[in-house]
């Protein structure tokens, strides 16, 4: 769960992964870590989306990331959001949580870091079908311009 005040971590940290195939949807994620913000960029099958997060706090703002896998089928191109960030597992692993103020959904996505890549965890609070997808992973991406992936 994402919590006001979280810790900070990683300031600094960029990375860009190509994300094998799988029922996400995605081809790529790029993450930067600023001092209190965390910008995810995800290139999938709905197209090139940024969505910033706080770190201990919200920010609102709007989204058409690909979510019909999770909701209902139902695919919005542009939701309103609060996204919140953080780091656990010593700062190893990103959590980061989309509260879709619109719909009674709550997505969230787990960043497992390596030095070959990331792992990627996304499950929901409700659907008609499944709640969680399979884990995707991604591998370090010598192009660092995530939607031309």
């Amino acid at each position: 769960m994402i919590r006001p005040g979280a810790h900070r971590h990683r300031a600094g940290f960029v990375g860009h992964y190509l994300i094998e195939p799988g029922e996400h949807g995605l081809r790529a994620l790029s993450v930067e870590v600023r001092e209190d913000t965390v910008r995810l960029t995800l290139a999938d099958d709905t197209g090139t989306h940024q969505i910033e997060h706080g770190v201990g706090h919200w920010v609102r703002q709007r989204t058409g990331v690909s979510v019909w896998r999770l909701h209902h089928a139902y695919q919005e191109t542009d939701a309103l959001i609060l996204a919140g960030a953080e780091w656990t597992d010593g700062g190893d692993a990103l959590e980061l949580a989309w509260h879709f103020l619109e719909g009674p959904f709550i997505d969230r996505l787990r960043l497992v870091f390596t030095a070959e890549g990331v792992r990627v965890d996304r499950a929901t609070n409700v659907n008609s079908g499944p709640t969680a997808l399979p884990a995707v992973h991604g591998v370090l991406a010598a192009d660092t311009t995530v939607g031309n992936a």
